[in-house]
């Protein structure tokens, strides 16, 4: 009886410890509630990524709320600017007459983003995770950038680029990539990513 006894408290503490790890995996992983995008290190763009997503840049704030199966972005005046459509593996950026502005693919197997400017993703963008601290920018079969997280300042940032601007973050996202992308324009750069960040 004694023996018995012995070995479910044994297991118990070995399932303890298991949960316990398992909890701090998913503290690793969490979505973050906002982020701070600086340039020259001066505070240039604040996202607030509540149940109502916020988005303030240059003494601008557009706002945006989800509609059934999409997000709806709005600015001051209450003018719809932008749309987001859903579907199970992509979601498309819709400007306020409903054209496609940007297709955005995820590939959770392959830890990439695709984003294209046309239904058919033709001559898409990649963001493609390289390791924990690296993500690689490329289009068509060519690297276009990458983008390093510093763990030590806590930035994320274009390598070998004049690009001044970092994400200000203590955990490194693949879809922070989207940000240093080229040829998006910043506040669009700035809707796709509030959305990514929620698919990783």
């Amino acid at each position: 009886m004694k023996k018995t006894f012995i070995l479910i408290i044994l297991l118990l503490t070995i399932f303890c410890k298991k949960e316990k790890k398992v909890e701090i995996s998913e503290t690793d992983h969490t979505i973050p509630t906002n982020l701070e995008i600086f340039k020259d290190d001066s505070l240039e763009t604040k996202i607030d990524l509540g149940e109502i997503v916020s988005i303030e840049s240059n003494g601008k704030i557009i706002k945006g709320t989800l509609s059934e199966n999409k997000s709806i972005f709005k600015d001051e005046k209450g003018n719809i600017i932008f749309e987001i459509k859903y579907t199970e593996d992509y979601f498309r950026l819709l400007n306020e007459k409903g054209t496609l502005l940007w297709k955005v693919k995820i590939d959770p197997d392959e830890f990439l983003f695709l984003i294209a400017n046309n239904d058919d993703m033709k001559n898409s963008m990649e963001v493609r995770k390289i390791n924990s601290n690296l993500v690689r920018l490329e289009k068509n079969n060519s690297e276009i950038g990458i983008v390093r997280f510093d763990s030590e300042s806590d930035k994320i940032i274009l390598e070998n680029s004049n690009n001044l601007n970092y994400i200000k973050s203590k955990h490194f996202l693949i879809s922070y990539g989207i940000y240093f992308l080229p040829e998006i324009t910043e506040l669009q750069k700035l809707v796709i990513l509030s959305e990514a960040v929620h698919i990783q």
